[in-house]
């Protein structure tokens, strides 16, 4: 039997970070990928159904600057505690 699929999940991640940052320090961008169509990547790069792919990741040479996107303030996004009335409509 399979182990837990998180266990995988959990166990790549700070791996992924470190080429991530690694590959940055080198000049190059990356993107992690999670949301994929498993069956066309197998096929695609012939990976044997033994194999779990567990995240793709797109690396190259950055065309610019990335954008970075417009996130709310985070005092109007998280809370502590509590939420008044006022706070859920704004956020409906």
């Amino acid at each position: 039997p399979m182990p837990d699929r998180y266990l995988y999940h959990n166990a790549h991640i700070p791996h992924s970070f470190e080429f991530m940052l690694k590959a940055v320090e080198l000049g190059l961008g990356t993107c992690a990928i999670k949301s994929y169509n498993d069956s066309a990547i197998r096929k695609i790069l012939n990976i044997p159904e033994r194999y779990r792919i567990e995240m793709l990741m797109s690396i190259g040479y950055p065309q610019g600057e990335p954008r970075c996107p417009k996130r709310p303030p985070l005092e109007e996004i998280c809370f502590f505690d509590h939420i008044t009335e006022s706070e859920k409509e704004n956020h409906e």
